[in-house]
């Protein structure tokens, strides 16, 4: 490969597992040129694996639709809005509260929340695309009550063979894992208290 510049070779746009890699074996000692398949390096990857921020999502729970598009990973936060505080300083038992509303109360009390918090998701990408959805504490110092996160996603295939539109994550830390499969999102997993709903 001495007369070949890697960089003007022509572009594989569909690698199969047997499509070979070029890899240099022991850089720090006695480098040698040596070839890999991709099976073999995906089967081997000697390292955790992570999301580069780029692929990474921050969504602010409240009261407006958003978007959750084009990422692998959403963290969805109410760092600002759509949390429900407990606290012993007031007494706010049965009131009625808008997603969006501050609210404190104490152990025990109960409120009605108007309205969900809702984000719409696009189609993916290409076959295979995965995307995560996890509703996470804004401050380590709140305790929250549910929020009822709901995401629907366009083309939506409900798991259970039934005619949910919907995905809801009601309490920080539940989380949902979506597969595109080319013309529908299906869900993967459900973690927590996240289930399917219309």
């Amino acid at each position: 490969m001495a007369d070949k510049i890697i960089p003007n070779l022509p572009k594989s746009e569909a690698p199969t597992f047997d499509d070979l890699m070029l890899v240099v074996d022991t850089p720090a000692s006695t480098p040698t040129n040596k070839k890999v398949t991709l099976a073999n390096l995906f089967n081997k990857i000697p390292t955790t694996i992570g999301y580069g921020t780029e692929a990474v999502g921050t969504v602010n729970i409240s009261s407006t639709t958003q978007a959750l598009d084009d990422k692998a990973l959403f963290l969805c936060t109410d760092i600002a809005t759509g949390r429900i505080l407990i606290d012993n300083t007031s007494t706010n038992v049965g009131t009625t509260a808008d997603v969006g509303d501050d609210l404190l109360m104490e152990d025990g009390d109960f409120i009605f929340l108007e309205g969900d918090c809702i984000a719409t998701m696009s189609d993916g990408s290409h076959v295979g695309q995965t995307t995560t959805i996890i509703l996470v504490a804004g401050r380590a110092t709140d305790t929250y009550s549910s929020i009822r996160f709901k995401v629907t996603p366009s083309n939506f295939l409900d798991h259970s063979a039934g005619s949910n539109t919907k995905i809801s994550l009601p309490k920080v830390g539940d989380s949902a894992t979506l597969v595109w499969t080319g013309s529908n999102w299906i869900t993967t997993s459900l973690i927590g208290t996240a289930i399917t709903t219309t």
